[in-house]
C-alpha cells in the first residue's frame, strides 16, 4: 500500500479525498470536500495538479462534492457539484479556468410536481451521447441535463421520497441507482424513460450506490444492513451477503476481469477495504 498526500489548499479546514474517478487516460481525479477544490493525480510523475473552486456570494467557502469526468477526453472539461447541490461547475484543463457554471433548478415549471421538493444533486454521470444525469438526492427525480446547453428535464421515480443517491451507468446506458430512502435499486433507460423498482427484502438497508457486472447482475449494499445484495433483474430475485462484521458500505464496484465476478467496497468506519467473491 502506497499513500500519496492530497494537496492542501485551504489550511485549518477539514482534509481528505471526497470522491475519486479515473479518467479515460488513466488520471485520477478527487475532489476535497472541505478543502474546496479538485486535483488531478498523474499515475507517471506520481504527482498532484490542484485547482480550487470559484468562490461566489452564496457560497464564499466553496466545497466540492460529486465528479464527473466522462468527457474529458473529447471536451477537456471536469464537472464538479459544489456543496449546494444546485450549481456545477466546469474546470477547462487546458486553460486552467472555470467556465461559467450550470445552476438547477432555476426553471422548473410552477405546476409541476418537482416544484415543491427539495432538490440537491448527490451524484452525476455522462454517457456516449453526452446525456448527463443528476441524482437528485433530497427527492425522487432523475435529472436528464444536456451536456452542452445545460437544459434539464425531471424525472420522476416511481416511489416517492426515494432518495437517489449515487449509481453507475451500464454499457447499454441505462441508469442504475440505489433508491437510499425508497429501500430499492432503481433503474433507468434513457430511450424510453420508463424507470424499474426492486425492493430490497431487509428494511431499513438503504442502497447508497449500484453497479452492474458483465452477467446483468445489478450489486448493491447500504449504510445500516451489514449486507450485500446482488440482483437478478430477469426474475427479480434478490441474494443477500451478510458481511462478516459491522460494514458501512456507499460507493461499490465489481470486478469483472476473471470468470468469476468480485464486488469490491470500503468499509466507511473501519478503514478496510472489502471484496466479496460468490462462488457459483
Amino acid at each position: 500500500m502506497v499513500e500519496f498526500p492530497t494537496p492542501l489548499l485551504r489550511p485549518g479546514f477539514p482534509t481528505g479525498c471526497h470522491f475519486l474517478q479515473q479518467d479515460a487516460e488513466q488520471n485520477l481525479w478527487i475532489t476535497l470536500g472541505a478543502q474546496g477544490g479538485v486535483a488531478r493525480f498523474n499515475l507517471a510523475t506520481k504527482s498532484f495538479q490542484s485547482w480550487s473552486l470559484p468562490k461566489s456570494p452564496d457560497n464564499p467557502d466553496p466545497m466540492a462534492y460529486a465528479l464527473m469526468v466522462e468527457n474529458v477526453k473529447s471536451d477537456g472539461q471536469v464537472w464538479v457539484m459544489e456543496s449546494t447541490g444546485r450549481r456545477i461547475q466546469r474546470l477547462d484543463i487546458k486553460s486552467g479556468t472555470w467556465l461559467d457554471p450550470f445552476p438547477l433548478f432555476e426553471d422548473i415549471p410552477r405546476d409541476s410536481p418537482a416544484a415543491a421538493r427539495r432538490h440537491f444533486i448527490y451524484d452525476m454521470h455522462s454517457d456516449s451521447k453526452n446525456t448527463v444525469f443528476l441524482l437528485d438526492y433530497y427527492s425522487e427525480f432523475i435529472g436528464k441535463m444536456d451536456f452542452k446547453t445545460g437544459k434539464t428535464a425531471l424525472l420522476r421515480t416511481p416511489t416517492f421520497d426515494s432518495g437517489p443517491r449515487r449509481g453507475h451507468l451500464d454499457d447499454q446506458g441505462r441508469l442504475w441507482f440505489g433508491e437510499y430512502r425508497g429501500n430499492r435499486i432503481g433503474m433507468l433507460d434513457p430511450p424510453s424513460g420508463r424507470f424499474q423498482e426492486w425492493e430490497m427484502p431487509i428494511a431499513f438497508s438503504g442502497p447508497y450506490d449500484v453497479t452492474v457486472d458483465k452477467r446483468g447482475f445489478a450489486w448493491t449494499s447500504g449504510m445500516t444492513s451489514d449486507r450485500v445484495f446482488r440482483l437478478n433483474p430477469k426474475n427479480g430475485e434478490i441474494i443477500a451477503y451478510l458481511l462478516p462484521s459491522p460494514t458501512n458500505v456507499r460507493r461499490v464496484e465489481v470486478d469483472t476481469s476473471k470468470d468469476r465476478v468480485s464486488f469490491w467496497a470500503g468499509s466507511n468506519h473501519a478503514g478496510v477495504l472489502v471484496k466479496l467473491e460468490p462462488l457459483e
